[in-house]
Order: structure tokens, then C-alpha cells, then sequence
């Protein structure tokens, strides 16, 4: 995963013409963004409530 989000940002950086659709940005975003939200809510000692609201639907997953 993080080596995704490295070549992709060394592609939008550098200009390069092989670069990700929006569609591909996108779901790279919704990506790391439930990461983050996963480790702090981990690191408050409460890993359970991620795994709870993705079960119930109150959280976007694709």
C-alpha cells in the first residue's frame, strides 16, 4: 500500500504521463484515509469501533 501511495505521488510531483485516474486517486484516498482512522482509534485502545461501524454500514468502505 505505501509503496502505491509513493509512486503515485512521485508521479503527480514529477509530472509524469503515467499518472492515476481521478477514480484511482480517489479510491487511494478512501484507502489511507480508513488506515489513519484505523490506527488512531487503535491507538486509543479502541480497535473495535472501525470493525463495528464498517459492519453496520455507518462506514464507507468500496
Amino acid at each position: 500500500m505505501w509503496d502505491i501511495v509513493g509512486t503515485t505521488r512521485n508521479r503527480l510531483a514529477h509530472g509524469s504521463t503515467n499518472l492515476p485516474s481521478a477514480e484511482q486517486l480517489l479510491a487511494l484516498a478512501r484507502l489511507a484515509h480508513t488506515l489513519v482512522v484505523a490506527q488512531t482509534v487503535q491507538h486509543l485502545g479502541q480497535p473495535g469501533l472501525l470493525a463495528d461501524a464498517i459492519a453496520d454500514d455507518s462506514w464507507p468502505v468500496f
